[in-house]
């Protein structure tokens, strides 16, 4: 069973963030061709009241939290948020990025059922793809470098989902 805990970004994250962009295969399959600045993640911690941000972390036996990716919704309108994630790049192939983004998604679908959320994945992230179409996301668009994809919450109750839901269980951190 992995269990997963939540908590709101803070200040106190940028390092985590600076490690994972350092990674040019990380920064690469987030943002093509177009990476960030590692200097200048402070927008990814920046509070503005309508997105919504998490660290993920996972939990030992003993209760012990690492942290393994985040993500963000990027407020759009009423119930439609843009989503953004990742999982830092030493837990790349170790199984942890479904499930956490499997947790991650049914604390967003707990706290505000009926969200609507979109993303886009670059042509190139062929993992991504797969793991967001398993997960429930439909492809509602193409560009020549993007397939830009949607997400409900009825899509996302799939069989799939059912049977990792059994293997995992998440949590909002009451504290930061």
């Amino acid at each position: 069973m992995m269990h997963f805990s939540f908590r709101r970004t803070s200040a106190k994250d940028i390092d985590f963030y600076i490690e994972c962009f350092r990674n040019e295969e990380f920064q690469f399959m987030l943002y093509h061709n177009d990476p960030l600045n590692v200097n200048s993640l402070e927008r990814y911690i920046a509070d503005n009241g309508k997105d919504i941000k998490f660290i993920g972390s996972i939990m030992d036996e003993e209760g012990n939290l690492k942290d393994v990716g985040f993500a963000h919704f990027y407020h759009k309108e009423e119930n439609a948020y843009t989503y953004v994630g990742g999982v830092h790049p030493r837990y790349f192939n170790h199984g942890y990025g479904v499930y956490a983004s499997i947790a991650m998604l049914s604390l967003i679908y707990d706290l505000y059922p009926k969200v609507k959320i979109t993303t886009g994945i670059y042509k190139h992230n062929q993992r991504s793809l797969k793991a967001d179409l398993a997960i429930g996301f439909t492809i509602t668009r193409e560009t020549d470098e993007k397939w830009l994809l949607e997400l409900t919450k009825e899509g996302f109750n799939n069989d799939f989902i059912r049977r990792v839901k059994l293997k995992l269980k998440y949590q909002l951190s009451k504290t930061q």
